[in-house]
């Protein structure tokens, strides 16, 4: 079981590295380790490798295996855990930007409002991985205006100012580390 996490971290670093290829084979390894262990505890490790190999996939364009195993992904999570688990939502985030991918936007909207109410419920309004299912609402949203409603459009005006908040943060701190100010 370690050898497999360990290969699915390794997958993981070159995921990162955009070394696709590379992160696919040794994804594709780890799954295979976790998913012929019965132990209890390989199931939700074996989840997040599934995840993983989806994201290569989707990354490489790969978009029908990637919504195939996102899918499967899902209807595991649902059979393992409650609908309000945090892992039900990540599973559904995961599925969402898959979808969105493919070009399923109504899909894509479902499945990521999903995930934004279990992870609001389960972790707070402000913990960041809700914002960053917000931000991906917002991107679906700005993209497909015929998609909002104004609840939905209300609900996401807080993180909206939120984010362009943190994105002039960050702006500004990228001008002042340019040009240092002088200490005296």
């Amino acid at each position: 079981m370690e050898y497999a996490s360990s290969l699915a971290n390794l997958a993981n670093i070159h995921l990162v590295e955009r070394d696709y290829g590379t992160a696919e084979r040794l994804a594709r390894q780890a799954l295979s380790i976790m998913e012929s262990n019965q132990d209890e505890s390989a199931a939700e490790v074996a989840l997040a490798a599934r995840n993983s190999l989806a994201e290569v996939l989707r990354l490489q364009d790969r978009n029908e295996e990637s919504l195939d195993l996102m899918e499967k992904n899902l209807a595991i999570t649902m059979e393992s855990f409650d609908r309000m688990h945090p892992h039900t939502a990540r599973a559904l985030n995961f599925l969402g930007k898959a979808q969105l991918q493919a070009g399923k936007q109504d899909a894509a909207l479902r499945s990521l409002l999903d995930a934004f109410e279990i992870q609001k419920a389960g972790l707070g309004a402000f913990h960041h991985n809700t914002v960053s299912i917000a931000s991906n609402v917002i991107y679906i949203l700005d993209k497909n205006p015929s998609l909002s409603t104004a609840q939905l459009d209300d609900e996401m005006s807080v993180y909206r100012k939120m984010l362009n908040e943190w994105v002039k943060e960050a702006n500004s701190d990228k001008r002042d580390s340019k040009h240092p100010r002088e200490h005296g």
